[in-house]
């Protein structure tokens, strides 16, 4: 049978362990990215990594405000920033966002509950209510704006302008793809 390897340190939380041997890659197998069938496991590993770094930059100042953290409070960043640029409604967020207007609305509540915005109008139809930022939400959209154009430029580095631009634009056509 030969020698066993433990490739997770702990079976529970599923960690790698960290450890190379000569002729081994950082990663045990790299995704071929000629082959067309690769494409969704290249975006999720590209947003997984996206992801890592914003929590990562994001976390000193959101923590304080939302607590840690994590895929849900990142919608909640999404929220904020969306809620910057214009006044909207629950529905058009959940629109823009690809989300369910059920999570957009929880969400939502958690935001209010955290004096980051108020819902304003439409009393009885929650859906229909404008979503505006408070003075302290603002001032939070506004660190998450200056956090979040660092990380881009950070990310851009590796990227020629060129790149950078076409890479947006492709995305942007796949995130239209229905």
């Amino acid at each position: 049978m030969g020698r066993e390897r433990h490739l997770f340190a702990d079976d529970q939380r599923r960690e790698p362990i960290h450890h190379r041997e000569p002729g081994f890659s950082a990663r045990w197998e790299r995704v071929d990215r000629d082959d067309p069938r690769n494409l969704p496991i290249l975006l999720r590993q590209a947003s997984s990594a996206v992801d890592r770094m914003m929590l990562r930059a994001l976390a000193p100042c959101v923590e304080p405000t939302l607590g840690r953290l994590s895929q849900r409070t990142m919608v909640d960043v999404d929220l904020l920033l969306r809620v910057a640029e214009r006044v909207t409604t629950p529905t058009q967020l959940a629109e823009y966002l690809d989300r369910h207007r059920s999570t957009v609305g929880h969400r939502l509540d958690h935001l209010e509950q955290a004096g980051l915005v108020r819902r304003v109008g439409h009393a009885r139809e929650s859906r229909r209510c404008a979503v505006v930022l408070t003075e302290e939400g603002t001032d939070l959209a506004r660190a998450i704006e200056s956090v979040l154009a660092d990380l881009a430029d950070e990310i851009s580095e590796d990227l020629p302008p060129t790149r950078w631009a076409s890479l947006m634009h492709d995305l942007s056509a796949l995130s239209d793809v229905r």
